[in-house]
């Protein structure tokens, strides 16, 4: 029985249209018929169905509750002043419970990544060759041969012959050769002769000098008296002068291009999940326990200051 107000039951019967009080057993339809009409508020939910249901949940809590206010309307003015301060609040706690994880894996990861290359590369080229060259060689060479020779026979009537044969030959070679030559002459031929701005000079000099005698003497007995004297000199000068000159010049010249393209594709998906970290299965385990939230009730309670606290 009501001692100071009324109790909530005497409201929701009324609000479902009973005239007499119902039992326990219709509980239930009795608040189902009556919530929509105490909470008339618009007040936001994160989830317009679940309206009905948290709503209910208030009423059977305090359904034997009495009031703590003078008339029910102020009452039902205080419920859903209530009502839409606080859901903002808990709307966003209802939402991070509608977030499901594995409370077991402690990194979930994923890598896409595309990439596209296209490339266009062309090479323009030219080349240029050129050598000049000016290669003089000079050969410079003096011979002289010298040979003389005196030859005496003498004979008488007891068939006597004295040849006497003494030959000299003396031969002396003198031969310079000169070898001069220039990678990038200054001048024309006349740089080399006078051997200006060389870049290779040699001058090689051969002294080559034989000598050798001969005596012969040959005794013949011969039936006349006869004497012969033969002298012979023989001298032989040999110069050669030979001169070798050689100009090259050579020039090349090309062009070159290349013109290529390039198309690269990258495209892969990398996902990683489970434990990665040192902490122990249970040790998640108990933390994640420890996250549970029991969000109606925590918005049940809100309303007990609306309530007598004696019953």
């Amino acid at each position: 029985m009501s001692k100071y107000t009324t109790e909530v039951r005497f409201i929701c019967e009324s609000k479902s249209g009973l005239e007499n009080s119902s039992g326990a057993d219709n509980v239930d339809e009795v608040i189902a018929g009556a919530w929509n009409k105490i909470f008339t508020s618009k007040a936001p939910f994160f989830d317009e169905s679940y309206r009905s249901v948290l709503c209910q949940k208030i009423l059977k809590h305090y359904y034997l509750r009495e009031i703590c206010c003078e008339t029910v309307g102020i009452w039902k003015l205080w419920m859903n002043e209530r009502l839409e301060t606080i859901m903002p609040y808990y709307n966003q706690l209802y939402e991070s419970e509608l977030i499901k994880f594995e409370p077991l894996n402690d990194v979930n990861l994923t890598r896409k990544h595309d990439r596209t290359v296209d490339g266009t590369e062309e090479r323009n080229g030219e080349t240029s060759d050129t050598a000049n060259g000016t290669r003089e060689i000079t050969y410079n060479g003096t011979k002289n041969t010298t040979n003389n020779g005196t030859r005496e026979v003498t004979g008488t009537n007891d068939t006597k012959e004295t040849v006497t044969s003494d030959t000299t030959t003396s031969t002396e070679s003198n031969e310079t050769k000169r070898d001069l030559y220039s990678d990038t002459p200054q001048g024309a031929i006349t740089g080399l002769e006078n051997e200006n701005y060389l870049t290779n000079a040699r001058k090689i000099t051969d002294n080559v000098t034989s000598s050798g005698s001969e005596d012969t003497g040959t005794t013949r007995n011969i039936d006349n008296d006869y004497t012969e004297n033969d002298t012979t000199n023989n001298t032989e000068n040999t110069t050669t002068n030979n001169t070798e000159n050689m100009t090259t010049n050579d020039t090349k010249t090309g062009t070159n291009k290349v013109t290529g393209t390039s198309n690269t594709t990258e495209d892969y998906l990398e996902t990683l999940i489970g434990k990665q970290g040192s902490g122990t299965y249970s040790k998640m385990l108990m933390e994640f326990r420890d996250t549970f939230l029991n969000i109606d009730m925590m918005v049940i309670d809100e309303f007990k200051d609306l309530f007598f606290g004696l019953w």
